[in-house]
């Protein structure tokens, strides 16, 4: 790989504007990984939207109130954020600069949707707002996050396509992974 001393100016401009970036992929896909590694690489601050979305006893922030929040982060220099809430992109989406899409297949989801469940389940790990998976509803509730992507998974992988093929905002670098191996070179790539 190229250090910045052995680039040519074409590919100084062709490099993407990672100044706030958005990362998306279907529930398990490693957004928050991802992002939190392309954050600290770039110095920039990572937010993961679900944080901000989830009160304690998984209740939704009101809407006002989210939106507010996610217009003032959204407002920030630099940032990477991570999350799938398709009906707040317009808060996000007008002002990112980059979006990075984990489109990795099913199986390979799904595997990793099985493992970290069951770790937070039965380990009861902490996450935003103090909230936790329990075993009854990561495997016995149609609210699983198992069920969810079961649901969601091919819808979103539709909608990203078309947004990635599409014309709709025009201000940002699309990047796509098709595998982790893939991510990870980028990231080693921009650190």
């Amino acid at each position: 790989m190229a250090t910045p001393l052995d680039q040519t100016e074409s590919d100084v401009r062709s490099q993407p504007d990672l100044s706030r970036v958005v990362v998306i992929g279907t529930s398990c896909a490693g957004k928050t990984t991802f992002a939190e590694r392309l954050a600290k690489q770039l110095g920039s601050r990572h937010q993961q939207i679900d944080a901000l979305y989830w009160l304690p006893g998984w209740t939704a922030r009101p809407s006002a109130e989210f939106a507010r929040i996610l217009s003032a982060a959204a407002a920030e220099d630099r940032w990477v954020m991570d999350g799938n809430f398709g009906s707040w992109r317009e808060y996000l989406w007008p002002r990112a600069t980059a979006a990075v899409w984990l489109n990795y297949a099913f199986p390979r989801i799904m595997g990793r949707a099985l493992r970290r469940t069951t770790v937070r389940a039965v380990t009861r790990q902490r996450l935003y707002s103090g909230n936790y998976e329990t075993v009854t509803k990561a495997f016995f509730s149609s609210d699983s996050i198992l069920v969810w992507i079961l649901k969601k998974h091919v819808p979103q992988k539709r909608t990203y396509r078309a947004i990635f093929d599409g014309q709709d905002y025009p201000n940002l670098a699309r990047i796509e992974f098709a595998a982790p191996h893939e991510a990870e070179r980028f990231l080693n790539a921009v650190g």
